[in-house]
This record gives structure tokens, C-alpha cells and sequence, in this order.
């Protein structure tokens, strides 16, 4: 028999887990259904998943958007109803994601603090609004709960076979995760190197085989795919060069004339319309063409250095605190409201709570495996100065944000408890 509670915490969490359900399955059958916002990059993965499903060959244009987006939901383009499938599949790995949460919150500190920051990541607006696109955010959120946990587990886990199996799927989610948005992959050094120092601690020399198992086969297929588009050796997509150009010009518009394809393109950013950046460009290349954006984004940097660090703190900026979340602040109403609103709920109950646990109890967060909450937050930090700052790009890292707040407001509360039982006694 379970304690009373217990049982009346597993009662309240699948109490808070049916609502978020409810509240995700309302949006996207009826308030927002994906199919019915299918433009710009959401018709991008639409076009490449039902391309893939049909077996159609995919060309270097393909290359630029990490595969795993669409081929994951290319699954659902192999049925009648592709779209029906598409947003109960969004919902219960939305929900799935909490649970991950609540899981390493509970590894990490402990059940009140997880249950905290499983009752935000239910209600998270921000979760829920990319639960009515179709794209890779909400494959990324759960992706990266998933695999953080699983680091965890791999080091955590009281039997060494556990840990073997947790190892192997860290190393499959870590590149599963990576297929579907790089910048994932800035946690293998920082990962990495708390291994090298912390391996005979825990006992954990032969997960290194195990993390390596589930890693390096998808690591394979994506180096051979890539080469098969390119022409050159490469891993997951080739919008790198172009996106840290984005950050060292803060260009707006971006027109591409490949001559020798004889194609063209056009890019918008959207963070650029909401910030008034004024430069336009024209280029004689594809956006494809990683090594030539690279090149040109390194001559913009080294032009003007205090500018170039004046960029890479607006980037962090337009992360954290630009409210206008792309797509949902440039739709119809009352879209834009909504996602405004929610961001910037979301920096007051959210952000700024975590920044004080970064900041207050970060000696509290090196000891032992606590730092590896560390290494996520460091990742999107280092991505968006070197390359560009967007706060959609932040919205799947928010797992962790909400770990954080979830033990702030479990200290709140213990501390308002521990003082109020003091003040009753005297």
C-alpha cells in the first residue's frame, strides 16, 4: 500500500497532466490546428515530410533544415489522415514532456520541486502554442527532456545494466536531438569533460561504450546523407554559415541567386522586422552555401569588434526578452496577443526565478551530477552569441528554465513554511 501522500501525489499529477492534455488537444483540433497554418516554414516540413513519404529523392536545398523533423512526421504522410495524426502525435509527446520534467526535477531535487515544474511545463502557453505547428519545436522540447533525463539515469541509476540501458539512449537522444536542431551538440564537450573528471566517482568508465553505442550509428546515416547532398562532409544541415551571418550583419532580408542550380530564394527574418534592421542583401549562392556565409560573417565580425559584441549581446536579448515569438506573433488575432503575453509571463515567473537559483545557489548546483543542468542553459548561451539570438530558439530549452523555477518556488515555499512555524511558536 502507498502512503496517503503518496497517493494523493500521483492523484494531483495526473490531475495536472489530463488538463494540459485537455488544454493541448482544445488548441489544436479546435482553436489552432496546425493544417491550417502551413506557410513559410511550416510548409517547408510540410513539402519535405510528404516528399520523403512518397520516396521522392531529396536535393542540397533539403540540406539547410535538419532532417528529423520531417521525416518523423513523413510517417503520418503515409496515411489518409496525415493531419489527425500529426496533432494527437504533438499532444502526447507535449504531455510525455512533462513527465521528463517532473522526472529529473525529482533526480535533481526533489518531489515538490518537481511537481512545481511539472504543474508550469503543463501550462506553459509557449508549449502548447507550438503543439498547433508543424515543426520541429515540439519534437525538439520532448527530445531534449527525454535526453536529459536519460544522462542522468546514466549516471544516477542504482544497477550498473540500468545505467548501460540509460547510457545507450542518452547517446540516441543526444543525436536524435541533434538531427532535429544542432545547437544540441555544444553539451558533448561540457558533458564530456564533467566525465573525464567525475568517471570514477560514480563508476561510470563503461557507459562511455554504451553512450557511443546509441550516438554513432544515426551519427553515420546523417555524415552519408550529407555527403550524398553536398558533396562534402558534413553532419546534420548547412544553415550554420547563414545563421552566424545572421548575427554578425543583423541583416533583414536575404535574397540567394544560385546560378548554377538556377534557383533562387528569399529570406525574412523575423526578428529582424520586429527589432527595424534595416541592411538587405543580395547573394550569389544558395543559403546552403555554409563555407561562403561563414566567411562573409567572419569579415562583418572582424570589421568592428565593439559592434560585433554589441550583436552578440542583442542576441541574448532578443532571446530572453523579446516577446514576439515567431509564428504565432505575426498570425491573425488573437494569436499575437496571446504569445506576448505568455513570454512575457513567462520571463516574470519563469526566467527571472531561475536566474536567481542561477545566480544565489550556484555553488548549491556544482555539486555532484546538479551541474549537468548547467550544461543545456551553457549551450543555447554559447549558440546565441556566436550565432543568433531568437526566442523561438530558447522555447525548447526552456525545459530546463522551468526545472530551475520549479526548486525556486519549492525554497519560496519551504522557507515561508520554516518561518511561519517559527513565528507560531512564539
Amino acid at each position: 500500500m502507498l502512503p496517503i501522500r503518496q497517493k494523493k501525489l500521483i492523484i494531483s499529477i495526473i490531475i495536472i497532466l489530463g488538463i494540459g492534455a485537455l488544454l493541448r488537444l482544445y488548441f489544436v483540433f479546435d482553436m489552432h490546428p496546425p493544417e491550417r497554418y502551413l506557410y513559410s516554414d511550416m510548409q517547408g516540413y510540410q513539402e519535405r515530410a510528404a516528399k520523403w513519404a512518397a520516396g521522392a529523392k531529396e536535393n542540397i536545398y533539403d540540406t539547410f533544415y535538419p532532417p528529423a523533423t520531417h521525416i518523423i512526421y513523413s510517417v503520418f504522410f503515409k496515411t489518409t489522415k496525415p493531419f489527425l495524426w500529426i496533432k494527437l502525435f504533438n499532444v502526447i509527446i507535449s504531455i510525455v514532456t512533462c513527465i521528463f520534467i517532473y522526472l529529473s526535477s525529482k533526480i535533481l531535487f526533489d518531489k515538490k520541486a518537481g511537481f512545481i515544474a511539472l504543474t508550469i511545463a503543463s501550462f506553459n502557453y509557449l508549449f502548447i502554442d507550438f503543439a498547433g505547428y508543424l515543426m520541429s519545436e515540439t519534437l525538439f522540447v520532448f527530445m531534449l527532456a527525454f535526453m536529459f533525463y536519460c544522462f542522468l539515469k546514466s549516471v544516477t541509476a542504482s544497477l550498473q545494466k540500468y545505467r548501460w540501458l540509460f547510457s545507450f539512449l542518452a547517446g540516441l537522444s543526444l543525436i536524435t536531438a541533434g538531427a532535429l536542431k544542432s545547437s544540441v551538440f555544444l553539451f558533448i564537450p561540457l558533458f564530456g569533460l564533467w566525465w573525464l573528471c567525475n568517471f570514477k566517482k560514480y563508476r561510470i568508465i563503461s557507459n562511455l561504450t554504451f553512450y557511443v553505442a546509441g550516438f554513432l550509428p544515426l551519427c553515420i546515416l546523417l555524415i552519408i546523407r550529407f555527403h550524398a547532398l553536398t558533396g562534402e562532409f558534413g553532419l546534420i544541415s548547412t544553415n550554420g554559415g547563414f545563421n552566424f551571418f545572421q548575427g554578425r550583419s543583423h541583416i533583414k532580408d536575404a535574397r540567394f541567386e544560385d546560378s548554377k542550380l538556377h534557383v533562387g530564394y528569399l529570406f525574412a527574418s523575423p526578428v529582424a522586422v520586429y527589432k527595424n534592421y534595416t541592411y538587405n542583401d543580395n547573394f550569389p549562392t544558395g543559403p546552403y552555401d555554409s563555407k561562403y556565409f561563414y566567411r562573409r560573417g567572419l569579415a562583418e565580425a572582424k570589421k568592428d569588434i565593439p559592434r560585433t559584441i554589441g550583436y552578440s549581446l542583442d542576441n541574448l536579448y532578443n532571446l530572453f526578452v523579446l516577446p514576439f515569438v515567431w509564428p504565432s506573433a505575426a498570425v491573425e488575432k488573437p494569436f499575437p496577443v496571446l504569445i506576448k503575453t505568455a513570454s512575457i509571463l513567462f520571463l516574470m515567473l519563469v526566467l527571472f526565478p531561475s536566474f536567481f537559483i542561477l545566480i544565489f545557489y550556484f555553488r548549491f548546483l556544482l555539486v555532484e551530477y546538479r551541474i549537468l543542468i548547467l550544461f543545456p542553459i551553457l549551450t543555447i548561451f554559447l549558440t546565441t552569441i556566436m550565432f543568433y539570438g531568437d526566442p523561438r530558439f530558447r522555447v525548447p530549452y526552456d525545459v530546463f528554465f522551468i526545472i530551475l523555477a520549479g526548486f525556486f518556488y519549492a525554497e519560496a515555499y519551504n522557507g515561508l513554511r520554516s518561518w511561519y512555524e517559527l513565528r507560531s511558536k512564539k
